[in-house]
């Protein structure tokens, strides 16, 4: 009997409300994917990293360092008695591999053109077997055959290649190897450096034909309680210093989620949480005030029953049937949904971390099902409560429906010349019952700012002024990208990789193009101050510097004992500003034929912002000078012209080279090209999040307005009766949202710059380990073209719905 009114119940609640269900039967599932989707990422981006290590057999630390011609083994003695020596080492193991740059790794896309390899060391071996073991897309284990070679992920998506395409790899002889892409695999390991993996055969064949070999080592640390970072760096930095005059490159594995791969994926799993935190907060701000618009549409039933007896637990709940029957439907819709959802999502933006296994994320899915409809079903039975306050008074009175013609003050449509009926009916509603849109409101205002949020963060990264604040470069106009057959003929030429930016500075200069390139210099050091040292990257150039980003309270270094250097390192030194550090270098002699190693003092005049993860960076005076150095990047490019002419400049610079050997980039390009791949990511990261909000408002909006439909079906069918023209009640339901749209959107800006951004930007410092860290706001994007894309698509879709206002009928005029 209870299972058949239940059914009874069901049935007439689909009947009456067609396209209400519609909409919230589809609000549900989007509920019910999210929250699969976000919690499985979750689990993936928390417990996967973990996960992964554990499966990978990763190891706390990687070193590479040449073999030592004259005595191998007592080389490999020392480094072993120096991390032994540690009382947090635990494990540490060496094998030799083939190390090499990428100028000997070349790849042809499908019409023959040679890819550019990833910068980096590529260590080519064999695929291991018991550490850091490299594992399938889908965490399976693989083998290599003759003739073929796996790839990471990273490397795959970066130069566009994959399964099937063909790598050559040149021997240090000379002669170079084919082999056929057969796997992309995942491992920590490579966020470190390049690794090739080649069947034993192919690797035994390719190493006997490189003597220069390197020692691979493995080491396994323990951190205890502290920071892993921080107890990783003093190791790294130890070990750097003993052993640099052998050529030792020292790297950490277990830092998947401190590389800008894991921040990016830290991006997406929090972006993808706020995503199903707000659709599970929408969808059951709609069902209250559904609910609540059901039991005040039923508010005389519900009291006639109340006032003969019938009044129970069972009874209350046949007004959420409905709820309930979408809840379970919803749910076993939604479930594989969000699994595939994850998994999309990990495969295109998780790099090196393996996707737990299927039965697990299944499980998590299932749980993250469960706990959505045992939320919705908690809320719904808490929603019930305000039947309790319906009285028998209620059933035989009814209630006044005469509030909305009540006069407000400062609002009279007789005295007011400018604003028509439907304006004036729906600035009353929204000042009458602000209330009543809370829920609305507070929907648009997350849904944009969401958006908002990634149109920021790319407009923060991938900017020109982010490589001057946290890459200490110069003023960037423009940038010269040059082929390697090129570069190799004037490096001929110029006797020196400097030289050849003094020939291209030449050649600029000769075809009276008023710009000029700047190469920074750098060498690598020893910095102490007291007990305390690190190892550090000295950069200078023969730029002015003053422009460079330096923290409040600090100056650009001017004199040539003078240094800025980077605040969190600075910390960790106890190094404060007028503070002195010794920095022991290499330094040239007078003729430049050899170099001998020196310790100076140098007094700190300012901080800059660079990520805690790298190597303390020191920035010279221009007046520094005689150091051994390696030309390392363009710190600045200026083109010393108006900035409208800019562009007709860069075009004559083009013009010079038309033979493809050199091609001019604008400075976004140079941005692009710096970060690369970043475009691409977070393009699809705004178009997810924006389609995601997108999907929910459209439903959210669609939902209300059947709801304030069938709320005012009285007043709408009134109106018809006084001879109003559809048009008038098509705008005054139509200005209402656009109205709370428009304020939505106005809150939406208010929250990023304020509480929003600065949780954001509170993150990213703890995260880059910066001093800070400013999300950009640019004027255009946010306050241009956004709130006309979001305005513009509410009216449409409002507008659409509000013709379904034309099918109500006069005689739907009630009187209670």
């Amino acid at each position: 009997m209870v299972s058949h009114m239940y059914l009874s119940m069901l049935k007439r609640d689909l009947k009456d409300q067609k396209a209400l269900n519609v909409v919230l039967f589809a609000f549900m599932i989007v509920a019910t994917v999210a929250m699969v989707a976000g919690a499985t990422l979750l689990y993936s981006f928390m417990v996967g990293e973990q996960i992964t290590y554990e499966k990978c057999n990763s190891t706390d630390l990687i070193v590479l360092m040449p073999v030592d011609q004259s005595d191998a083994e007592g080389a490999r003695q020392e480094v072993f008695d120096a991390f032994g020596s540690l009382d947090i080492a635990r494990d540490m193991y060496v094998s030799q591999v083939v190390a090499m740059s990428d100028r000997t790794v070349f790849v042809n896309d499908e019409e023959g053109e040679r890819v550019e390899a990833i910068d980096g060391i590529y260590v080519i071996t064999s695929k291991p077997g018991e550490r850091n073991i490299p594992y399938t897309l889908n965490g399976e284990d693989f083998e290599v055959p003759n003739g073929c070679v796996a790839i990471s992920q990273l490397m795959a998506r970066r130069m566009g290649i994959g399964v099937g395409d063909k790598i050559r790899l040149a021997t240090q002889m000379g002669n170079v190897y084919e082999f056929t892409i057969c796997e992309i695999y995942r491992n920590p390991i490579e966020l470190t450096w390049r690794f090739l993996y080649l069947s034993d055969r192919d690797a035994e064949t390719f190493y006997a034909e490189c003597p220069k070999k390197t020692d691979f080592y493995e080491l396994n640390v323990d951190a205890g309680d502290g920071d892993y970072i921080d107890t990783l760096l003093p190791i790294i930095t130890d070990t750097s210093l003993q052993f640099e005059d052998r050529g030792i490159i020292t790297g950490a594995t277990k830092v998947a989620s401190m590389n800008d791969t894991g921040i990016m994926v830290l991006i997406i799993v929090l972006s993808t949480l706020i995503v199903a935190v707000f659709v599970m907060a929408m969808i059951m701000m709609t069902i209250d005030f559904s609910i609540k618009s059901m039991v005040k549409r039923e508010a005389k039933q519900i009291g006639m029953m109340k006032a003969i007896g019938v009044w129970s637990f069972s009874y209350k709940l046949l007004y959420v049937v409905k709820y309930m029957a979408f809840c379970v439907v919803c749910g076993l819709i939604g479930l594989p949904l969000g699994f595939m959802l994850s998994e999309k999502i990990y495969d295109v933006f998780v790099y090196d971390v393996i996707f737990p296994d299927k039965v697990t994320m299944i499980m998590i899915g299932v749980s993250a099902m469960l706990v959505n409809i045992a939320f919705i079903l908690s809320f719904c039975v808490l929603s019930l409560r305000r039947m309790n306050k319906i009285s028998v008074i209620d059933a035989i009175h009814g209630e006044n429906r005469g509030e909305r013609f009540t006069k407000l003050p400062g609002l009279s449509l007789a005295r007011s010349k400018t604003m028509g009926i439907s304006s004036f009916l729906a600035v009353s509603d929204i000042l009458r019952a602000l209330k009543r849109y809370i829920y609305l409101i507070l929907a648009y205002t997350l849904g944009i700012a969401a958006v908002l949020f990634m149109i920021q963060l790319k407009d923060s990264v991938l900017d020109i002024s982010y490589l001057q604040h946290y890459f200490q470069r110069g003023r960037i106009d423009f940038d010269l990208e040059l082929d390697d057959t090129y570069i190799e003929r004037l490096v001929q030429q110029a006797g020196s990789y400097s030289g050849v930016y003094d020939l291209l500075n030449e050649k600029l200069e000769e075809n009276d193009i008023p710009a000029r390139l700047v190469l920074t210099e750098m060498c690598t050091a020893d910095i102490y101050h007291g007990d305390v040292g690190l190892v550090a990257e000295m950069a200078w150039q023969d730029a002015d510097i003053s422009g460079l980003y330096y923290l409040p309270g600090g100056d650009a270094p001017v004199l040539y004992n003078e240094v800025a250097i980077s605040k969190y390192h600075a910390d960790m030194l106890g190094v404060g500003i007028g503070d002195y550090v010794t920095l022991e270098y290499d330094r040239f002699s007078e003729d430049h034929t050899h170099t001998t190693k020196v310790t100076e003092d140098f007094m700190v005049t300012g901080f800059i912002d660079y990520h805690g993860t790298d190597l303390v960076k020191v920035i010279m005076s221009p007046e520094f000078e005689g150091a051994f150095f390696t030309p390392d990047y363009v710190y600045s490019a200026v083109i010393d012209a108006p900035l409208s002419e800019h562009e007709a400049i860069r075009e004559q610079m083009q013009a010079i080279w038309t033979n493809g050997e050199v091609t001019v980039l604008t400075p976004d390009e140079v941005i692009n090209d710096f970060l690369e791949g970043y475009d691409l990511i977070f393009n699809m990261m705004i178009a997810a999040t924006a389609f995601a909000a997108a999907g929910v408002l459209i439903l959210l909006t669609c939902l209300y307005e059947n709801i304030f439909i069938e709320e005012e079906t009285a007043d709408i069918a009134l109106l018809k009766s006084m001879g109003f023209k559809r048009s008038v009640i098509r705008g005054w339901h139509l200005i209402r949202l656009t109205i709370l749209g428009v304020l939505s959107m106005g809150l939406s800006l208010l929250f990023t710059a304020t509480i929003g951004n600065k949780f954001a930007e509170t993150l990213f410092v703890s995260l880059l380990r910066n001093y800070s860290f400013k999300l950009t706001v640019d004027p255009v994007h946010n306050f241009v073209i956004v709130p006309l894309i979001v305005i513009s698509g509410l009216v449409i879709v409002i507008y659409l719905m509000t013709r379904l206002t034309d099918s109500i009928r006069i005689w739907k005029v009630r009187t209670e």
